[in-house]
Parts: C-alpha cells; sequence; structure tokens
C-alpha cells in the first residue's frame, strides 16, 4: 500500500491489473480479472483494493461472465499436417516437452513412440512422461549432452514450452534442424527461436 500506483507497478507482471476506485467497481473488477484466467498462458491478475474502501458498504450484482479470450479460428489443418510430415521423415528427431504440455504426457508419447524421438524435458516439464521410459532423456537441456541433444536433431517439436533463459540456464538453444512449435502462447510461438511450423 505504499506504491504511488499499484495497478500500473502490478501490470508489468501480470495479465491484468486494476485499483477498486468505489465499491460497486468490484464486482465488475473481480468478473474481468476472472475472464483471463480461461485464456493463454496462465498468469496472476491483481485487484487493489485501497485501505478506506475496506470497510465501506456496497451494493452487489451478479454480472454475466466476461471473455477476453481471442477469437480463435480452429487449428490451422494444412499447418498441422505439414508438422506431421516433418516428423514423419525425421531421422534424428527430439520432442522437448515444457510445463504446458503438463497434461499432454500420453500423446505426447506416443508421437515420439510411433517416430522414434527421443524427449527431454524442461524443469518444468518434469514428470511429463516416465523417467524410465526408453526414450525419455530426461530434463538435460541445462546440460551439454542434452543441448546437443536437441540442436543436433533434424526435427525438434516444441510442446508447452517458452525455451526461456530457464530453461536451458545459459545461450538460447541454435536448432541445425528445423522446429516446430505447439503453445497456448502466440507470443511465445513468436519469441526466439522462430519455428519453421507454429500452432497454437
Amino acid at each position: 500500500h505504499e506504491l504511488p500506483n499499484q495497478a500500473e507497478t502490478m501490470g508489468g507482471f501480470t495479465a491484468y491489473s486494476a485499483t477498486v476506485a468505489a465499491p460497486e467497481d468490484l464486482p465488475v473488477l473481480l468478473a474481468e480479472a476472472f475472464s483471463f484466467f480461461g485464456q493463454g498462458r496462465a498468469r496472476p491478475v491483481h485487484i487493489a483494493l485501497p485501505l478506506d474502501l475496506m470497510t465501506v458498504d456496497g451494493p452487489w450484482q451478479t454480472l454475466p461472465a466476461l471473455s477476453n479470450a481471442p477469437a480463435r479460428n480452429g487449428l490451422d489443418m494444412p499447418a498441422l499436417a505439414r508438422a506431421a510430415a516433418l516428423l514423419g521423415q525425421a531421422e534424428r528427431p527430439v520432442l522437448i516437452l515444457g510445463g504446458g504440455a503438463i497434461d499432454c504426457g500420453a500423446a505426447a508419447l506416443a508421437i515420439a513412440e510411433r517416430i522414434g524421438a527421443a524427449v527431454l524435458t524442461t524443469i518444468a516439464g518434469k514428470g511429463i512422461i516416465p523417467d524410465d521410459h526408453r526414450l525419455h532423456a530426461g530434463s538435460t537441456l541445462t546440460t551439454p549432452a542434452g543441448r546437443r541433444l536437441a540442436e543436433d536433431a533434424d526435427v525438434v517439436l516444441v510442446l508447452g514450452s517458452e525455451l526461456a533463459a530457464s530453461d536451458t540456464w545459459q545461450k538460447p538453444l541454435c536448432f541445425a534442424g528445423r522446429l516446430i512449435r505447439v503453445d497456448i502462447d502466440a507470443a511465445a510461438l513468436r519469441s526466439h527461436p522462430t519455428a519453421e511450423i507454429a500452432l497454437e
């Protein structure tokens, strides 16, 4: 409560930040904040409630659910077909699973088994597939061997990872082969490294 503008300060690292100016603002701000939970990469929200408003009675109103989710036109089927063809022709394929793939372990493992791909997980992706699976190379992107495995692959499929510095603990990965990225967050798909095929 000592910051001059909490909402502005918090806005830099939250999906949504607002300040309650009057009691009647709270239902609308809560509805707006909750609308961010069902879209894109999970991020925190923030609502500042000034001390002088905490004890003020105010009207409560039920509001319809709001949605700030971008309109989706569905999956890009031609891009998906190109990705499948690349993976099917790969000689040294690698899958990298990040925290965004946490609920996709069985599907990712089915892909890896079908094409014989080594599977690396980021630290956030640990546990997505069993550690003792024959294709699992571990959470080793931070090691020279894991990094080399990813960078030397002819096709890399990245599921649910920003491939951020926290995933490698060093300079960004430099892929020699072709890169396919799948992520719920369009901003992550546009970040380095650039994918030949990006699926949102």
